[in-house]
């Protein structure tokens, strides 16, 4: 029988090309250009990788409602750890931080609900100043932050000069970042103050979300771990980096699809609206809703889509370069990702809110 050796080499070649197409790492199909002195990232709708880059081993959980005492949370707004791992809990309408060594055990509680030194009437944040080792409390309505040192020790108040203190962050300077609100000029804007207070740098003015579209777009933003200072505001998909002098370094943009709310959603919406306004509440949701970003500079945007299966949200993930890499999802709120360690707000079988913490492992 006569071999047809140009057939084999073919088989040869198709398989051996499979092979070495199946070892090869995805492609990012977006691109990177300067604008000026701007990076500009810009991403495709599709990651680089569909497969699951994160996996989460849990380790701990706090609260829950087989609870007792010091462990039964009335309604937890943020949480912080320090750099022993420590975890400080803001237990908003107790009015207390409470704090658990890194095994979960309780430590102690810091403040209580009052208006004197070193009392809260809405605590909503605890933020670190790891190079002081001291931590700041922001406290809701009385716009004000209260130092503590890490024995849980009162230092000083120092109060903001703003109609309204929702969000507030620290970097590894000590200074201390918020966002201001203006209802007078209907506009939001990030400042960068000393350990006084005196506003040293600004970032952007954003307006307000109207009280007639209750689903509209909202500015979010954090301080990296290498002090940048990122800032979205979800009209578009778009993700600004600044540097801590306030200069424009990074541009990140992203193709999506935009997600319709849903009829219960809308319905919601507009019963929020006040009398006294006409409802324009918008048929799709915003960009994205949230973002956070780790202490590798991988930053998490938390989008408008649901993963039923796992019931949980779906967050894009971008590497340090601005790249979208995967989108993972989380079944709870996460607050933050420091040394390898998620810090995430959930519910347990019962609706009670605990505290849990996940080794993460990257696959990427």
């Amino acid at each position: 029988m006569k071999i047809r050796y140009p057939s084999i080499i073919f088989l040869l070649f198709i398989f051996g090309f499979a092979e070495l197409k199946g070892n090869q790492k995805p492609e990012w199909k977006g691109t990177i250009t300067k604008e000026g002195d701007v990076i500009v990232v810009k991403n495709p709708k599709e990651p680089i990788s569909r497969d699951n880059i994160l996996v989460l081993e849990e380790e701990l959980t706090i609260g829950g409602g087989k609870a007792k005492a010091e462990k039964i949370f009335s309604s937890v707004s943020h949480l912080n750890v320090d750099t022993l791992g420590n975890i400080y809990i803001v237990d908003r309408p107790d009015a207390q931080i409470k704090e658990f060594n890194k095994d979960g055990k309780f430590v102690k509680t810091i403040g209580r609900k009052g208006q004197g030194p070193g009392e809260f009437n809405m605590p909503s944040m605890v933020l670190f100043n790891e190079t002081g080792r001291t931590f700041y409390v922001l406290d809701l309505l009385t716009r004000r932050f209260s130092l503590f040192d890490l024995d849980g020790h009162f230092i000083r108040t120092v109060l903001v000069q703003a109609e309204l203190v929702v969000r507030a962050d620290v970097d590894s300077k000590g200074h201390i970042y918020y966002s201001s609100t203006s209802y007078a000029t209907r506009q939001i804007t990030v400042n960068k103050c000393d350990a006084d207070m005196k506003v040293i740098a600004s970032y952007g003015a954003y307006p307000l979300a109207g009280a007639d579209n209750p689903v509209g777009p909202r500015l979010h933003w954090t301080v990296s771990s290498k002090d940048e200072v990122i800032i979205g505001f979800p009209k578009y998909y778009e993700l600004l980096f600044y540097s801590e002098n306030g200069k424009l370094l990074k541009k990140i943009t992203r193709t999506y699809d935009p997600v319709k709310l849903t009829a219960k959603e809308r319905e919601e919406a507009i019963k929020s609206v006040p009398p006294t306004k006409t409802p324009a509440v918008s048929e799709y949701h915003s960009a994205y809703d949230s973002l956070f970003v780790d202490d590798d500079g991988h930053l998490f945007v938390h989008t408008w889509e649901r993963q039923p299966v796992h019931n949980g949200w779906l967050y894009d993930v971008f590497d340090a370069e601005g790249r979208f890499i995967a989108k993972v999802v989380f079944k709870g709120r996460p607050v933050l990702i420091k040394q390898k360690k998620l810090y995430s707000i959930e519910e347990d079988e019962d609706g009670y809110q605990v505290v849990k913490r996940y080794q993460v492992t990257w696959k990427f």
